[in-house]
């Protein structure tokens, strides 16, 4: 029986005197109205016109502004959930880790495998547990001129089961490298797997039990609704970006992610963008290709009726329901990336007997997702009179449009355009070159084209006359403040974009997309988190590039 509004503040005090978010379901008569409550609370699922949420205290109390009926969903207790008294038990497969064990693991991979595989630290919770992935690569502590993968799991807390999984990936991939499937995997490709995006949320009632794990951050934010929107803009939740979003987005902008995941648990579907937007991804075929090889593969070898949601175990994210905020769009949109949310449960915490099964039926699935790495126009843009590599756009001619152009990585000038089978034209520039154009490129599935471009110099980007449509200076440099402001003068209105480097070469930041008025423009950085020293600021505007060196003389 649903809860009715005049017993609502009742249930608000009762429910958040000794907890930090709320789950619970309400009806809709149409989808349509789902779009306004997508933007105040964390939509989970929804079923026929069943809507499944979370909230935090002050967006449960929005809601029940609205006097609507709803029912309060207790988290189910008759599950066996077991927890590892041990690291061997661990590896059993068949329980679930404690935080320590799940830290000593990851630390264990790289002692055991200490030529294949690395352990990275990409940040600390706001409790302070650990962020952090391996890479696993036959050149393992070298950047190569192959394509970077990543898998991430468990940016909801209470959805254990990719964690596990993705822990039972690591170990297959190290321990089967001699396997030749395996080892074409992990010598072509930088594969990268960060087992659990939010510690605090996972370990909400401590380090020694998943149990009563929570979807939110240690906060009550939903860390898949943090992050920056291209529909609804940088803080799309009104919260500002988590600490756990802020390390997982510079560990992205420093990587260049040819193809990614974000595991869940809730339904059992591969969802493909866009979520934010109602039209199609520039690329919607290629995805639903990619997400209906996952999902036959998981069918194939799961029970029956398994991964069969929505249309038969794929759906486009807007067709479920929109989100704002969700790393899938940011990946897309910001980062020129390809990432799919994988839905590998319709049970947030399965009973820890189960959890083999899960992997049976997965884990090829998970393999070949990773393959797709190395399919569609691949190649190695480079000057051609030094032969220095270049970083380059890379765009698909009457295709790309809503950032999906890609751009070839800066140290080696490798890029990977994954795309659906047909012929197409590319178009690669680069600052200070002349752009290439290059037309009847044909694709096939599951192969790859080759293709190295080189690019003459432009002698007219040197020219003042050119040079002069833009004037960027910065306006307190050196400083001892948190932001660097920076005076743009532009004689027309266009985009630009910028990367900020350490003085080792360490790419810190990358922020595409931002629009430029015809005259003066003003553009504020936060370098509040910056040690003290020398930082070297690109700006990219047209088709010119300009570098500023900026100094901070003070830590904070």
């Amino acid at each position: 029986m649903g809860v009715l509004f005049c017993n609502a503040q009742s249930t608000l005090n009762n429910y958040f005197s000794n907890k930090k978010e709320i789950y619970f379901s309400f009806e809709i008569n149409n989808k349509t109205e789902i779009n306004d409550f997508s933007k105040t609370l964390s939509i989970e699922k929804i079923i026929a016109n069943q809507v499944f949420a979370y909230a935090n205290k002050s967006q449960f109390e929005l809601f029940l502004s609205k006097n609507i009926s709803f029912d309060v969903i207790e988290s189910k207790s008759n599950y066996d959930i077991k927890i590892s008294k041990s690291l061997k038990e661990l590896c059993e497969w068949n329980s679930y880790p404690t935080y320590e064990q799940y830290i000593s693991l990851m630390s264990q991979f790289v002692a055991e495998f200490p030529s294949i595989c690395s352990l990275h630290e990409i940040g600390e919770s706001i409790n302070g547990r650990k962020i952090i992935a391996v890479k696993i690569s036959d050149n393992v502590d070298q950047k190569e001129a192959e394509p970077e993968f990543f898998y991430s799991s468990s940016i909801h807390g209470n959805e254990p089961i990719g964690y596990v999984l993705s822990l039972r990936l690591i170990d297959y991939l190290l321990h089967n490298y001699t396997n030749s499937d395996i080892s074409n995997l992990v010598n072509n490709i930088e594969i990268w797997i960060n087992p659990l995006a939010n510690p605090d949320g996972m370990y909400a009632a401590g380090n020694h039990t998943v149990a009563e794990g929570t979807r939110n951050n240690a906060n009550g934010v939903d860390l898949n609704r943090n992050y920056p929107d291209p529909e609804d803009g940088i803080h799309p939740d009104g919260y500002d970006w988590q600490t756990e979003n802020i390390a997982m987005m510079n560990f992205m902008k420093y990587h260049n992610f040819v193809l990614s995941a974000n595991i869940h648990s809730g339904v059992e579907t591969v969802n493909y963008p866009w979520d934010t937007w109602a039209k199609y991804h520039a690329d919607n075929t290629w995805y639903q290709y990619i997400s209906r090889m996952y999902a036959d593969t998981a069918q194939a070898y799961g029970m029956a009726d398994y991964f069969t949601d929505f249309n038969n175990g794929i759906t486009n994210g807007y067709e479920w329901y929109t989100i704002s905020g969700g790393r899938q769009d940011y990946v897309n949109y910001f980062l020129h990336g390809r990432e799919v949310t994988l839905e590998i449960s319709s049970v947030h915490l399965p009973d820890s007997m189960l959890l083999p099964n899960y992997w049976n039926y997965n884990y090829k699935s998970l393999l070949n997702y990773i393959e797709q790495s190395l399919y569609g126009i691949s190649g190695v843009v480079t000057d051609s009179v030094t032969g220095t590599p270049l970083k380059a756009k890379i765009e698909v001619l009457s295709h790309d449009v809503d950032s999906s152009e890609i751009y070839s990585e800066t140290i080696n000038g490798n890029y990977h355009r994954l795309i659906s089978a047909g012929n197409y034209s590319l178009r690669i520039s680069a600052p200070k070159h002349k752009s290439k154009i290059i037309e009847n490129i044909s694709v096939e599935n599951k192969q790859t084209t080759f293709l190295n471009v080189e690019l003459a110099n432009d002698d007219s980007y040197f020219s003042t006359q050119n040079r002069n449509r833009f004037e960027i200076k910065a306006l307190n440099n050196p400083t001892k403040q948190n932001v660097i402001v920076f005076s743009i003068i532009s004689s027309e209105t266009t985009t630009y974009s910028y990367e900020i480097y350490s003085t080792n070469g360490r790419k810190i930041s990358t922020v595409d997309n931002l629009h430029l008025e015809n005259g003066d423009n003003l553009l504020e950085i936060n370098i509040k988190n910056f040690d003290k020293g020398l930082y070297i600021f690109q700006f990219y505007v047209a088709d010119l590039m300009f570098e500023k060196k900026i100094i901070k003389i003070e830590n904070n």
